[in-house]
């Protein structure tokens, strides 16, 4: 099963999340916070994701999302982020003038 591992400081403490996906739905997990507590802050990070290179914004309920959350901003420090798996993709162009 594919997932995404972080390991951040989130309320101040050190914790460890993971990320999967059941049902088509994202589900974090973590044995500090509470699964609520942590898929409340994802859904809220979600809604000002950051674009990875700039102009690829992923699709809500998906690993690459988490992923991409994870790095930028649902901890209070920098994250140790490790993946299992594929998580995803970025669409690529095999045109010269193409950004991906």
């Amino acid at each position: 099963m594919a997932k995404v591992i972080a390991k951040g400081k989130l309320f101040g403490e050190l914790c460890s999340v993971t990320a999967t996906i059941e049902n088509d739905k994202l589900k974090l997990r973590s044995p500090n916070v509470s699964s609520e507590v942590l898929e409340m802050i994802m859904g809220i990070r979600l809604t000002s994701i950051e674009p990875i290179g700039g102009t690829y914004y992923p699709e809500k309920d998906t690993l690459l999302a988490a992923y991409t959350v994870f790095t930028t901003n649902f901890f209070e420090n920098t994250p140790e982020v490790t993946t299992s798996g594929e998580i995803g993709f970025i669409p690529q162009s095999e045109d010269d003038n193409a950004i991906y």
